[in-house]
C-alpha cells in the first residue's frame, strides 16, 4: 500500500482501511474527483493543480516514457501501452537497477504485445521492484524463471494475458502481498507452493480455468480445506475473496475460510455448498457478504448469524425460499446498514420475515419477493435513509 508509506501504527487500523481513510478524506476535499464509470470501475483523476504538486514534489523518481528525458534516480517508470511495445521503447531504462515500479498505462485496448526481451531479459534485473503489472498483454504465455528473483515484489499484475502455467520459482516471492491472475483463461493450475507466499493479501483468480488449488503447509498459512477438485491453503492474512463464474466449485472446506475475511462475494458459483451455518459465528470480521446466482442448495438464510455483518446482497440464487431477519440479541446488537434481497425470477418464491426495529443501523433496504412479513406497529430504522420494497404478499405478524 502506498509504497509503504502510510504510518498506521497509531491507529491500531489495517494498511488498507487507513489507505481508504486517506482516499475519501482527498476525495471529501475534491482534491481527487470521480469520474464517469466507464464500465470497468470507478475512475478517479487528480484536479490539475494537484497533478502539477504532486508532480514537483516527487520530483525525479516518478517519470512517464512519454515526458522526455528519463533521470538516472527515477524509481517509478510508467508509460503508456501500446499494441506494440518494442524493445527500443525502453532502451533508455534498461541500465536503471533500481526502479521500484514498472507500470503499463492502458485505457481501452485488451489486445497488446510486449518485446519478449523486455520480459526475458530486461525485467528479471530490476531486483529492487516492488510494483510490476504485465496486464493485456496478450502475447505472454509464460515468465522467465527468474522472476523468483524479484524478492521484493509487492504487486504483480498478469491479468488479460495468455499465461498458461507459473513457474514454481514464483514462489520465491516471499514479500508479495497483491497477485491478479483474472481473466488468465489459459491457466488451469497454480504451483504446488502456492502456501508460501508468506504476506498474501489480495489473491484474484476470477476467469480463469484453475481446477486445483494445491494445499501446502507454509509459514502463516491457513488452511482453505477443499475447493475445487482439491484442496488449497491460504495464510490468514486474507481480508477479500471473490469467487466468479466457477461452475466446477463445489465445497468449502470442513475448517472454514479465513477467520479475518473482511468480504465474501460469490457469483454463479451455483453448484457450492454454502458455509455451514454453525460457523457463521465464527466469521466476527465479515463486513460485507454478497451472493447472486449461486450456492443452489441454499434454501434458507438467518442474518444474525454472522456478528459483524454490514452489507448484505442477496440476488437471483434459484432455491433460497425463506430469509428471516428478526431480534438481534441484546448484547449484540445488528450493525447492518444495507440489505438487497432480490428473487430468482419477476414472480419468485422467496419468502421474507422482517422485524425492521432490530436494524438500528440500517440505511438502505432494497426487497423483492414474493411474500414479506413484518412486525406490526413497529417504526422505520432511525437511520434509514433509502428504502424499496416489491412484494406480491405483504402480512403482518
Amino acid at each position: 500500500m502506498a509504497e509503504g508509506f502510510l504510518d498506521c501504527s497509531q491507529g491500531g487500523k489495517m494498511t488498507e482501511e487507513f489507505g481508504d481513510d486517506c482516499f475519501l478524506e482527498l476525495s471529501s476535499r475534491s482534491l481527487i474527483q470521480q469520474s464517469n464509470d466507464d464500465g470497468f470501475g470507478k475512475i478517479f483523476f487528480m484536479h490539475d493543480l494537484v497533478n502539477d504538486l504532486a508532480t514537483v514534489v516527487s520530483g525525479k523518481s516518478c517519470c512517464r516514457c512519454e515526458f522526455g528525458d528519463i533521470s538516472k534516480t527515477v524509481r517509478h517508470f510508467s508509460y503508456n501501452q501500446e499494441v506494440y511495445d518494442i524493445f527500443r521503447k525502453f532502451e533508455k531504462i534498461y541500465n536503471f537497477k533500481c526502479l521500484r515500479s514498472f507500470l503499463p498505462i492502458n485505457y481501452k485496448s485488451f489486445h497488446n504485445s510486449l518485446s519478449i526481451k523486455v520480459v526475458d531479459n530486461f525485467l528479471p534485473t530490476l531486483n529492487m521492484l516492488r510494483v510490476l503489472s504485465l496486464s493485456k498483454y496478450t502475447n505472454i504465455t509464460k515468465l522467465p524463471d527468474t522472476i523468483g528473483n524479484l524478492v521484493q515484489l509487492r504487486y504483480l499484475d498478469l491479468s488479460y494475458t495468455e499465461i498458461k502455467s507459473l513457474h514454481d520459482t514464483i514462489c520465491n516471492l516471499y514479500n508479495l502481498q497483491t497477485l491478479i491472475l483474472s481473466s488468465c483463461e489459459g491457466l488451469t493450475e497454480l504451483p504446488v507452493q502456492i502456501g508460501y507466499f508468506a504476506s498474501l493479501r489480495h489473491l484474484d483468480i476470477s476467469g480463469t480455468n484453475i481446477s486445483e488449488l494445491p494445499m501446502m503447509e507454509g509459514p502463516n498459512c491457513h488452511f482453505l480445506g477443499a475447493i475445487l477438485l482439491a484442496r488449497c491453503n491460504m495464510h490468514t492474512f486474507l481480508q477479500h475473496l471473490k469467487l466468479y463464474d466457477i461452475p466446477s466449485l463445489t465445497v468449502f472446506p470442513s475448517s472454514g475460510l479465513p477467520t479475518p475475511l473482511q468480504s465474501l462475494e460469490i457469483e454463479k458459483c451455483e453448484n457450492l455448498s454454502f458455509l455451514p451455518p454453525e460457523t457463521w459465528s465464527n466469521y466476527t470480521s465479515l463486513a460485507s457478504l454478497t451472493l447472486r446466482s449461486s450456492c443452489d442448495a441454499l434454501t434458507s438464510f438467518q442474518l444474525d448469524g454472522f456478528p459483524a455483518l454490514q452489507r448484505l446482497r442477496i440476488s437471483e440464487c434459484r432455491n433460497l425460499d425463506s430469509i428471516n431477519i428478526l431480534e438481534s440479541p441484546p448484547s449484540r446488537p445488528s450493525r447492518l446498514q444495507t440489505l438487497v434481497i432480490k428473487s430468482h425470477d419477476s414472480i419468485g418464491s422467496l419468502k421474507v420475515k422482517l422485524r425492521m426495529d432490530t436494524l438500528t443501523a440500517l440505511e438502505r433496504l432494497d426487497l423483492e419477493c414474493r411474500e414479506l412479513s413484518f412486525c406490526e406497529g413497529v417504526c422505520l430504522p432511525p437511520k434509514l435513509q433509502s428504502i424499496v420494497i416489491w412484494s406480491q404478499i405483504a402480512t403482518p405478524f
